[in-house]
């Protein structure tokens, strides 16, 4: 296949540009490099505005109830109690929408896509197994972690006396 690519390559009468399976492929697989890069890209900066949304959603909540958080630290509970009941429930928030999502991937599962670009097409087909899930649980629950972390200690530090008035 080298000797019959270089071959058609060298030759005056045709105009090709042969190459082995090998070396096609190859080139596509570092095309498809940089839409990886971008799509991690846009990843990152989606989590990020996940991490803040949560935060933005959790310090709405701790506002809503300063005055329960007020009296459950005059029934005695410890600051480390209410910072873990509020990032036991940011927890169980963001499982609960990782499932939602998981569940719409699942669904999504094996639909393809093509798209042309003049002479060239691209294809591809969504596929989301068990690792996909598992990653994608596991980046939903380190999110929402880092989302409740900061509300989660206003949340301890309030004065009970001053937010009963």
């Amino acid at each position: 296949a080298a000797a019959g690519a270089k071959r058609l390559n060298d030759s005056r009468t045709v105009s090709v540009d042969a190459q082995q399976e090998t070396e096609y492929y190859g080139r596509q697989a570092a095309q498809l490099e940089t839409i990886r890069t971008g799509a991690l890209v846009v990843v990152v900066f989606m989590a990020i505005g996940a991490v803040f949304g949560v935060t933005n959603t959790m310090f709405a909540a701790i506002s809503q109830r300063i005055k329960d958080i007020a009296v459950m630290r005059l029934m005695g509970f410890e600051r480390r109690e209410i910072l873990l009941s509020f990032l036991f429930e940011t927890l169980l928030i963001a499982a609960v929408g990782g499932l939602i999502g998981g569940g719409i991937g699942y669904l999504i599962d094996g639909v393809s896509l093509s798209t042309s670009m003049g002479a060239k097409s691209v294809a591809f087909a969504f596929r989301v197994d068990r690792d996909t899930l598992l990653l994608a649980s596991g980046a939903t629950l380190v999110m929402g972690f880092f989302g409740g972390l900061l509300p989660a200690f206003s949340a301890m530090r309030v004065s009970p006396l001053e937010s009963l008035r």
